[in-house]
């Protein structure tokens, strides 16, 4: 039996009719008709207030509230805290937070709901400069900590960049500036590539996406193997200069890419203890099976992540 969530086994059964939690198999007409049902759903007008007016069934089916009426009282209350958005309005927003409370939603399937493509919400430079949906920037960095007094302590959490004992994490924002991804706390001796592949960056990833790196990333072949792309600066590799197509990539990407260093120093700029030297005891784990510096590297992202974004989409 093919492997269906029981959320969407559910919500197959609503929008076709089809048992799906006694048939074993289909025919090549059923799946026709699901795949036209989908491509039609797809193609459906984004979702908005007119597709719950009028209609408290949908409206309790998508979102447990009772009717229209209770909805739109709900949203009067919070709209506030939304942010303005260009790819969703702020009761979108709304609806994608109850969709995911109510129907436990994967995350793409939102996507294709509310039809916020990565391409609509991509800065116009990036769009310019490398004509390619960028997923994600990623880059590295590293909060000092006392030095511990274990020897082979020392030699883990030393870094040969910062010449001082240190944690690495691995960062990822979005080309809008929203931070999208951070490690767990690495040891500093750990080179980019290391820490990339030791982490679950790749987990998040979608087949095509496109990552923007810098030179000490040599995660192409890792990339590909995901399905997606990884660009980097170029290399001489042996040749005595870079051709000037080269040239012109790499210094697309090193413009781009400095919105990755905005972010990290935005982050360290708000909350200056991440540009402090933290205590060895920060760096254990505790009774939760999380190191504290695991916890304020994350909630002083999840922070900046409510401040007005740093680049302006297009």
């Amino acid at each position: 039996m093919e492997d269906v969530s029981p959320v969407e086994r559910a919500t197959q059964t609503v929008e076709f009719g089809v048992d799906m939690s006694t048939q074993t198999h289909m025919c090549c007409a059923d799946i026709d008709v699901l795949q036209a049902q989908s491509q039609a759903l797809l193609q459906e007008s984004p979702i908005t207030e007119l597709t719950f007016k009028n209609n408290n069934e949908r409206t309790h089916f998508y979102t447990g509230l009772p009717s229209f009426a209770v909805l739109m009282l709900v949203f009067e209350l919070v709209k506030s805290r939304f942010l303005s958005r260009t790819s969703v309005s702020r009761f979108q927003q709304l609806l994608i937070v109850l969709f995911k409370l109510r129907l436990n939603l994967r995350d793409q399937d939102i996507a294709y709901r509310f039809v916020p493509v990565l391409w609509k919400t991509m800065p116009m430079q990036f769009r310019i400069a490398l004509e390619s949906k960028v997923a994600v920037i990623i880059d590295c960095f590293e909060v000092f900590c006392e030095w511990p007094s274990s020897l082979e302590a020392r030699a883990q959490l030393f870094s040969n960049y910062k010449h001082h004992n240190t944690v690495k994490f691995l960062i990822g924002c979005t080309p809008c500036g929203s931070i999208s991804y951070l490690s767990a706390a690495l040891e500093g001796c750990g080179t980019d590539k290391t820490i990339t592949l030791t982490s679950d960056f790749f987990d998040y990833l979608l087949p095509g996406d496109v990552i923007l790196a810098d030179r000490g990333f040599d995660i192409k072949d890792d990339a590909g193997f995901y399905g997606c792309e990884a660009k980097i600066p170029a290399f001489k590799k042996g040749k005595q200069q870079l051709s000037a197509l080269e040239v012109e990539t790499t210094r697309k990407i090193a413009h781009l890419r400095i919105h990755m260093e905005r972010v990290i120093g935005g982050v360290r700029q708000k909350y200056s203890i991440l540009s402090s030297t933290l205590p060895i005891e920060y760096m254990t784990t505790d009774s939760t099976g999380i190191p504290k510096v695991d916890k304020i590297a994350r909630t002083c992202c999840a922070l900046f992540n409510l401040c007005p974004a740093i680049v302006r989409s297009g």
